[in-house]
């Protein structure tokens, strides 16, 4: 798979479904996800196109009593890739989310302003207005080495849109093609699980 950036992130949601698109710079498909609304966020299937005809990676809730909960990564053919750790819902001011491989971070994403993405979610949750706002706050996640908090590795910024969602991703330096996979399959965990009309596993 050719990432070619910057890639354009879309997510369009309506009361029963969430979907999700990722496209390279000339527009051909990198991931596709669909997710129905008001199920838990237990099992996301990442397809290659939106037929969807091809499974590429499976983003699943870990079981267990450990908190904050954490989704595994795995490929089509069930080999884990890295697992994704988000701090919480609960914790709605500049909550950090994590790639891990095994029990060690290895990437931290993280918002570059609180306060705009504090406004963001809650403009998205007021009903009707949610669905055309589009892009009147415009927040930017940052994602950083474990060990370097200072270096920006990839970051996605909201751009204006009407209706969907639109982001754009970027690699700002140059890391493994697995690193990148990872990264962008969090980002698009971290949006789902920001969907308000959601039924979220707690956390």
């Amino acid at each position: 798979m050719i990432l070619e950036y910057p890639l354009t992130l879309s997510l369009e949601k309506t009361p029963f479904a969430t979907q999700i698109r990722v496209t390279n710079v000339s527009g051909t498909p990198v991931f596709y996800v669909k997710q129905r609304s008001l199920s838990c966020i237990d099992e996301i299937i990442v397809y290659a196109d939106y037929m969807p005809s091809q499974e590429l990676y499976k983003i699943s809730l870990e079981h267990g009593d450990t908190r904050p909960r954490q989704f595994q990564i795995t490929d089509r053919r069930g080999i884990a890739l890295a697992s994704f750790k988000p701090e919480g819902r609960r914790k709605l001011w500049n909550p950090r989310r994590w790639i891990c491989a095994g029990h060690e971070a290895i990437m931290v994403i993280s918002e570059s302003s609180p306060l705009l993405h504090l406004m963001d979610t809650i403009w998205d949750l007021i009903p009707i207005v949610s669905f055309f706002h589009g892009g009147i706050f415009r927040p930017t996640y940052h994602v950083t080495k474990s060990h370097d908090s200072t270096s920006v590795v990839m970051k996605i910024g909201k751009k204006p849109s009407f209706r969907e969602r639109r982001f754009v991703i970027d690699k700002v330096v140059e890391i493994g093609h697995e690193e990148q996979i990872v990264v962008i399959l969090g980002l698009i965990m971290i949006l789902l699980l920001n969907q308000p009309h959601w039924s979220i596993v707690p956390s």
